[in-house]
């Protein structure tokens, strides 16, 4: 058996460690203050262990589950967007998505490009065409959303005039 007298939290029955195998320095840290915190408030034994439990691994309401799926929805929603305006070998693509999913700079971008793409062009021309697929990215992914969402509610019933309709 563990001894966790170190921790303040000598139970004698060692089941304190069934919860922390595999856990980082912080998450042991927030795991010891709750159960320093509980043993404070007079908890013990089996009573102490189940509202730890409580507080360090609240059970999921219906609300958060459905706001998961949501978000889970809008990002699949979002992604099958960017594929329908873009294919993957298309440049303004692979500048976009290197500087919104990698978190590139458009410096490292332009970089990458005078070295490895254009190298006659200068730096601040390669900035201009890194800032120009980042907006035309924006642009072109707006307008499709647009006419997804349109399309989605023409489906649904509801009648919406569609941006792309006007302009």
């Amino acid at each position: 058996m563990k001894d966790d007298s170190y921790l303040g939290l000598s139970w004698g029955s060692g089941s304190i460690w069934r919860f922390v195998t595999g856990w980082s320095g912080e998450n042991i840290e927030r795991f010891t203050k709750v159960f320093e915190q509980l043993k404070k408030e007079g908890y013990t034994g089996d009573e102490l262990e189940e509202k730890a439990k409580s507080i360090l691994f609240p059970k999921q309401s219906l609300s958060n589950m459905f706001q998961r799926a949501n978000d889970v929805d809008e990002a699949d929603f979002v992604e099958k967007a960017i594929l329908k305006a873009f294919d993957k070998s298309n440049p303004v693509y692979v500048v976009a998505t290197d500087y919104y999913l990698g978190r590139n700079t458009m410096q490292t971008l332009a970089n990458y490009i005078q070295q490895q793409i254009a190298p006659w062009l200068t730096t601040k021309q390669c900035i201009d065409r890194v800032r120009w697929c980042i907006t035309l990215f924006n642009a072109k992914l707006y307008m499709v959303l647009q006419d997804e969402i349109a399309r989605e509610r023409s489906q649904l019933g509801v009648e919406y005039k569609n941006i792309s309709e006007i302009t």
